[in-house]
């Protein structure tokens, strides 16, 4: 599923026909290309020695550009699927531009629903509810906020949650029992508390796109800090 007109989501340029095969017709999609990478490499890049270092104010666009580009897809009742850092891509510029690709696991929510089941999910961004049932469980606006949640601590740490973890088939049984990632020292409090409620086990106590922007826009008096957290500790 492709979703356009948006700034904050990758642009479709079309469909082409593979002429390296003679033998089969293979069309691709051609989108936009963005020569910065991934969101994940990006925060990777950010760490020097072992530390990683970003600005609340770098913060916070970036977490502004995320929300926009999950904001103008919900409008449409298109719920993502698999939100996570690997899925947002950069383009680099005056200004990075930060844009959300991979709508493949993507549902119309007013159409007939995608099944997820049977295909990989990316289990430390999932919603726990997938673990459950995933036959029963198509992806949503809450499994969306969800996975926001988690990116909104990423931003703030550099690495990927539950990177400690060797075994990752135990995790979801994990998760369900309610482990989240520790908060980063030095992370506002009122931060903490809106990406906890955004991964809130219970989808009704997760917060709506609007709330998440009104509650970041309070935060203007926190634009000083710097995050300076080594990688991989845990606290």
């Amino acid at each position: 599923m492709t979703v356009t007109g948006s700034d904050n989501i990758i642009k479709f340029l079309g469909v082409t026909l593979d002429s390296g095969n003679s033998d089969q017709k293979n069309y691709m999609i051609v989108l936009q290309y963005a020569n910065g990478g991934t969101l994940a490499s990006y925060l990777k890049n950010k760490i020097s020695n072992g530390i990683f270092k970003i600005s609340w104010t770098e913060l916070i666009r970036i977490v502004k550009q995320i929300i926009s580009g999950l904001q103008y897809s919900h409008e449409r009742n298109i719920a993502h699927g698999d939100l996570n850092p690997k899925n947002i891509l950069v383009i680099n510029g005056d200004n990075d531009r930060f844009v959300i690709s991979d709508f493949g696991s993507a549902s119309k929510l007013d159409d007939s629903l995608i099944s997820i089941h049977g295909k990989d999910l990316t289990i430390e961004y999932a919603d726990p509810q997938f673990f459950i049932n995933p036959q029963m469980i198509e992806p949503n606006f809450k499994s969306d906020i969800y996975s926001l949640g988690v990116i909104l601590w990423e931003l703030t740490s550099g690495i990927r949650p539950f990177s400690e973890v060797l075994n990752k088939i135990a995790l979801p049984n994990q998760i369900l029992k309610g482990k989240r990632e520790k908060m980063v020292p030095g992370t506002p409090s009122s931060y903490v508390k809106l990406y906890k409620k955004c991964w809130s086990f219970n989808p009704k106590k997760r917060p709506e796109i609007k709330e998440i922007l009104r509650k970041l826009d309070k935060s203007k008096d926190e634009k000083k800090i710097i995050f300076n957290n080594v990688r991989g500790m845990r606290q």
